[in-house]
């Protein structure tokens, strides 16, 4: 039995492991670095030490060292940082320490994405067709061989980095040696591929949990499509508009590719879908995923706790059969940033701040927090679950209208506007979503959203909730 787990990892996923360990009865240690002093995760943890590293998070060698001074039985790598490194994960088993994720050998061949497109293809499950160029290919000219636009990717990345769109063969040779620089600059490796870029596509990705003695489910799926720039921003579980079979077909093959891995943890598979309802497997993640929170709202299954118990080498006490979906969940991201200056990160102090009641949020911020310019701009994801789909976007505009943060801009009034818009309303939208709303978020702010700013400034001038409620009922003759 795991007694004492290291989270290698901060903010918000760091809390989130720590909330379910206490449940569990297990000890955690955080780790910080200097510009992390006064994070949440620190005085959450039984136990914290300063990661003294100018690798910060990256430094799996101080991790483990960390580890082993601790006393810690296993180290939760969260998202993102290491939580993909299969070195990292090897290091740990070689020191004794139970790593909380699948095995070194399926991290390794899932995480290069060159590689796992060959071993899906190989078992005959579908791929975008893609052209490889390894790191010591020198870019050279292969129109002939692409259709347009075509998407170039590193074969290490993730999370939307070292990746570009081509629309124009004379605009193909620059992009992939830009691509190639910026994936020997992320991951130390240069390997590429270039595949179709399928236009109006919907990007769906299946929960997945193995454990030890090839026993695999998945916990349905989730619509990723709302994305700026490959990230996302809204998730939402289950996906809309997609008939029982075509459903019932995304999961199947999620599962049948998890069981060929003999894959033994959390893990997400991605699909692309076209506007023909044809699906493509397009990369595995091999850790548990940002948006985690609405499948374990529709589904009751703690995932931290299952992934726990399966390092744990518990079996896995669930068939498909116990898996019921029992509600519609959305997830919004919230960032410190500015829509209105190219989404530029906003890193300034919260001088106030409101968070709404009755949903589930998974943060690290509080009164006087100051966005952190050495990582992500995420503030914090409002998860909002409803019985019906309609529901839970009518609870997520009350939401919206309640959440109050005044200090750095952010994107809130932006959200609501993919809310209320026509595509999303009827879930008849896809990965371009963005692009359209965008065209029009600067001319259509409302003077409902502008007073968004008026009734923060007065929040955090008057520091009263009463005397602002009590000023606005009077103003309005109420």
């Amino acid at each position: 039995m795991i007694k004492k787990i290291l989270i290698a990892n901060r903010a918000e996923i760091a809390l989130r492991i720590i909330r379910t360990c206490r449940e569990m009865g297990i000890q955690t240690v955080a780790i910080y670095t200097l510009s992390d002093q006064n994070e949440r995760h620190i005085i959450e943890a039984d136990f914290c030490y300063r990661l003294k590293s100018e690798k910060g998070y990256m430094d799996a060698d101080k991790i483990i060292e960390i580890a082993n001074d601790s006393g810690s039985d296993a180290i939760h790598p969260g998202y993102g940082f290491l939580s993909e490194n299969y070195e990292f994960a090897q290091a740990c088993i070689s020191n004794n320490i139970i790593f909380i994720g699948p095995s070194p050998e399926i991290i390794k061949l899932m995480g290069d994405k060159i590689n796992s497109l060959d071993f899906v293809k190989q078992n005959g499950f579908p791929i975008i067709e893609n052209i490889i160029l390894r790191e010591s290919d020198i870019a050279k000219n292969i129109e002939e061989d692409l259709q347009y636009p075509c998407l170039i990717k590193a074969s290490s990345g993730g999370g939307g980095r070292a990746m570009k769109i081509v629309y124009k063969p004379e605009d193909l040779n620059n992009s992939i040696e830009l691509v190639k620089t910026q994936s020997m600059e992320l991951y130390g490796n240069a390997d590429i591929f270039i595949e179709q870029f399928i236009e109006n596509a919907r990007h769906i990705e299946v929960q997945i949990l193995g454990d030890k003695y090839s026993n695999i489910i998945h916990l349905f799926e989730r619509d990723c499509s709302v994305q700026r720039r490959h990230q996302k921003l809204i998730e939402e579980s289950p996906a809309s508009n997609i008939s029982p079979e075509l459903r019932a077909n995304i999961l199947n093959t999620a599962v049948e590719i998890a069981k060929l891995l003999k894959y033994d943890n959390a893990g997400t598979i991605e699909f692309l879908l076209d506007k023909d309802n044809k699906f493509y497997f397009i990369e595995m993640n091999t850790r548990i995923q940002v948006e985690h929170p609405i499948t374990e709202e529709i589904t009751g299954i703690d995932i931290v706790r299952k992934q726990i118990e399966i390092a744990e080498a518990w079996t896995l006490n669930l068939t498909q059969n116990n898996i019921k979906l029992n509600s519609h969940c959305l997830e919004l991201r919230i960032y410190a940033e500015n829509p209105n200056q190219d989404f530029m990160p906003d890193i300034k102090q919260i001088k106030y701040l409101h968070l709404p009641e009755g949903i589930r949020i998974d943060s690290n911020i509080y009164l006087d927090y100051s966005v952190n310019p050495n990582y992500d701009s995420l503030l914090a994801k409002l998860i909002i679950r409803a019985e019906n789909r309609t529901n839970a976007i009518d609870k997520a505009n009350r939401v919206l209208d309640e959440l109050c943060i005044y200090g750095p801009e952010t994107n809130i009034a932006f959200l609501k506007q993919i809310l209320n818009s026509d595509s999303f309303s009827k879930g008849d939208y896809n990965t371009n979503i963005i692009k359209d709303i965008e065209k029009v978020y600067e001319t259509s702010i409302s003077d409902d959203i502008k007073n968004i700013a008026v009734i923060s400034k007065y929040l955090y001038e008057h520091k009263s909730y009463l005397n602002y409620a009590s000023k606005w009922k009077s103003n309005s003759g109420l």
